[in-house]
């Protein structure tokens, strides 16, 4: 572009010197003096405007609006010089969707906030509005169907987190059809359908990682475990099997595929895997081990979430060196919890000062644990953990070492 652009911000957009009027502006400190600047006095509201100075065009300057009271204005896209140069505007624009991630774009607008920036809403506060929206369409069939509420949000949460939000936008569709409900259901059902069909799910701080089977001779399809529950039951499921063999016929197995999906060093990421039960090689974590070295070499199997969904992952070795590594750091602390609970709940004669230094100890493992979870999924390059708590008590030492015999 020859020429020289500069913003302004005006506090009455209609007349842009009727008010408070800034200009010759860089487009941050344009963003910094809208935010400061209180837009409620005048009636035409505030906004961001600038000017492109080229002395050579026939248009030689020209003041453009670019946002008018918290919503994105793309009239200039609709005539010279900003028709042929839409890449510009356009560009501006996702700088200010950055500056300003509250800001909004007009119902109709050829491009919408989506086009810009990638959009996210915690899955864990959507799942609790989905959650109750069911109770209020048919309170009957929800206690008869469903029953549990925590149980039913935890359900949809770890859907919504494992590319499985289609269900509920068609849902959220249908409820459209059902006039009856009313204006106030049909109004919550619009917004969930548009906040699930144009944003990512986010994932709660420490998340544990989760395991979606996508197909299997032995689980359900679609039936989504914590990488802890999934370790044990697969674990199980191939002892199993595999005690059935018949020495010198063909042996038993069932076939299972599944996905993990994480959080690592800030990135969602997936994992896709298979197990055989019944070949005898374990768990999950030590059949993803075996199928890593042995079967996964120069297979694409982990793949990151990106604005147009999972996308390859190509970092050389980061399977062996960084995933692996960051699934058994989760399954120890998954496996330290259990031990935890299991403390927590020990119904034995103690003195009142060993019960004081078991509750100590319990809580302060879970806040390591917790620590752990949210440096493992978000703390990026090297990772600094916290020292475990130590016991200290030598009759809990003692009850301890007795419980993981």
């Amino acid at each position: 572009m020859n020429g020289e652009l500069c913003f302004f911000v005006a506090e009455c957009m209609e007349f842009h010197h009727y008010g408070a009027y800034y200009e010759d502006l860089t487009l941050n400190e344009a963003v910094r003096i809208y935010k400061e600047m209180d837009g409620s006095v005048l009636n035409a509201g505030k906004g961001i405007g600038f000017t492109l100075y080229e002395p050579d065009s026939i248009f030689h300057k020209g003041e453009w609006e670019l946002v008018n009271d918290n919503v994105i204005n793309l009239e200039c896209l609709e005539r010279e010089p900003f028709k042929s140069r839409e890449a510009l505007i356009l560009e501006l624009v996702k700088q200010v969707c950055k500056l300003i991630p509250e800001i909004k774009f007009e119902e109709g607008s050829k491009y919408q906030k989506t086009d810009f920036v990638q959009v996210f809403l915690p899955a864990k506060e959507m799942a609790k509005r989905i959650d109750r929206l069911q109770q209020e369409v048919d309170a009957d069939a929800y206690l008869s169907q469903i029953g549990e509420v925590l149980d039913n949000r935890e359900k949809i949460q770890r859907e919504l987190l494992t590319e499985g939000k289609q269900p509920y936008v068609e849902w959220l569709v249908s409820l459209q059809q059902m006039k009856y409900l009313g204006e106030n259901v049909l109004k919550t059902a619009a917004a969930l359908k548009e906040q699930l069909e144009t944003a990512e799910m986010s994932w709660e701080q420490g998340q544990i990682p989760l395991v979606k089977i996508c197909m299997s001779e032995t689980f359900e399809v679609g039936k989504i475990y914590t990488l802890g529950e999934a370790q044990e039951i697969f674990k199980r499921e191939d002892e199993e099997i595999f005690q059935k063999r018949i020495p010198g016929e063909d042996y038993l197995y069932e076939k299972n595929r599944y996905k993990i999906y994480f959080r690592e060093s800030g990135r969602t990421m997936c994992l896709e895997g298979y197990q055989d039960f019944g070949d005898g090689y374990g768990g999950l974590l030590e059949n993803l081990r075996s199928c890593v070295e042995n079967h996964m070499i120069g297979q694409q199997c982990l793949t990151e979430q990106k604005e147009q969904g999972y996308q390859p992952v190509y970092e050389k070795n980061i399977l062996t060196e960084k995933i692996l590594p960051y699934l058994q750091f989760h399954m120890d602390l998954y496996q330290l919890e259990q031990e935890m609970k299991e403390l927590k709940n020990e119904d034995r004669p103690v003195t009142e000062v060993t019960k004081a230094v078991m509750r100590n100890y319990v809580k302060e493992t879970l806040r390591y644990i917790e620590s752990c979870r949210n440096i493992l999924n978000e703390e990026k390059g090297t990772k600094h953990f916290p020292e475990p708590p130590y016991l200290e008590n030598t009759e809990l030492k003692k009850s301890n070492r007795e419980r993981q015999r």
